[in-house]
């Protein structure tokens, strides 16, 4: 089973949200909500290309197809994916750190 790129939004799209930055800057547990509401939003389709790798392991090992090179594409592949997600959170916490500055 090939896996196609992965797609991931851009961190920043988000973080140039005017509504989010006004909501940050009052410095509210609705903005605090709503910044938690957006690195989910961020998170759902990594997690699923990371699923959907890991389904792709199985199949290809149950049916004996699984070779030490696949294996390793999708391992690297889950690692990007993830090290993406990690970057999501690193640009939120940033960004809520010069917010507050504000």
């Amino acid at each position: 089973i090939k896996h196609s790129n992965l797609l991931v939004m851009s961190d920043t799209s988000l973080l140039q949200n005017s509504s989010l930055e006004t909501l940050m800057q009052q410095n509210s547990p609705a903005a605090m909500g709503e910044m938690i509401g957006s690195i989910a939003h961020q998170w759902r389709q990594p997690l699923n290309n990371v699923a959907l790798i890991i389904q792709g392991i199985q199949l290809q090992y149950d049916f004996g197809r699984l070779t030490s090179e696949e294996l390793h594409n999708d391992i690297h592949e889950v690692m990007e994916v993830l090290l993406q997600m990690s970057r999501t959170i690193d640009d939120f916490h940033d960004f809520s750190r010069r917010i507050k500055k504000i």
